[in-house]
C-alpha cells in the first residue's frame, strides 16, 4: 500500500470528512473481501487507531479517517465495528460493540484525603542521671591522657 491521508492534498483523510470516511470504509471492505478469498492469506490486520491520529511514520497528519476507535473515548468508529465484524475465522462470533464499552487502558486513580497537621502532646521526658558512665569515660579520658578533640561540627 503506498503513502495516503496527506492532510490538505486530494488523498486527504481526515477524520472530520465524512464523505472521505465512506471512502476509506469501501476501500477496506473490499480489501477484506480480496484477503478472505485468497488461500494465500491466513490472517491480516489494519493499525491505524485514533481519529486525532498523525501518521507516525511520515509525520504527515490527517490520517484519522482510518481509525478503528477514538483513543480518548475508547469507542469504535464506524470502520472499527464494520472491521470487527467482518473477516472473521469460520466459527466465530463476533461480539456487538456498543458505544458504552471502553477498550482504552485508562489506569486506576486514586484521591488522596487532604492532610492537616495534627496538634499532639507529648508527656514530659524525665531524665536520670547516669553517673556511672560518666565516671567511666572519666577514667577512660584519663588513660588517654585527657586528649582533647576539637573542631567537631553538628
Amino acid at each position: 500500500m503506498s503513502l495516503f491521508g496527506v492532510k490538505g492534498t486530494r488523498s486527504d483523510f481526515s477524520y472530520e470528512l465524512p464523505e472521505k470516511r465512506a471512502e476509506i470504509q469501501k476501500y477496506l471492505e473490499d480489501a477484506m473481501e480480496a484477503l478472505d478469498v485468497n488461500p494465500h492469506v491466513e490472517r491480516y490486520c489494519w493499525f491505524p487507531y485514533d481519529i486525532d491520529s498523525t501518521n507516525d511514520i511520515d509525520s504527515f497528519n490527517g490520517s484519522g479517517g482510518t481509525a478503528m476507535f477514538d483513543y480518548s473515548s475508547g469507542a469504535y468508529t464506524e470502520l472499527g465495528r464494520m472491521y470487527s465484524s467482518k473477516g472473521n475465522p469460520e466459527g466465530y462470533n463476533a461480539q456487538t460493540i456498543s458505544d458504552n464499552e471502553m477498550f482504552v487502558y485508562v489506569p486506576e486513580t486514586t484521591t488522596q484525603a487532604p492532610t492537616t497537621a495534627e496538634t499532639t502532646t507529648q508527656a514530659p521526658t524525665i531524665q536520670t542521671p547516669t553517673t556511672k558512665k560518666q565516671e567511666e569515660t572519666t577514667t577512660k579520658a584519663e588513660t588517654l591522657k585527657q586528649v582533647k578533640v576539637t573542631g567537631a561540627s553538628k
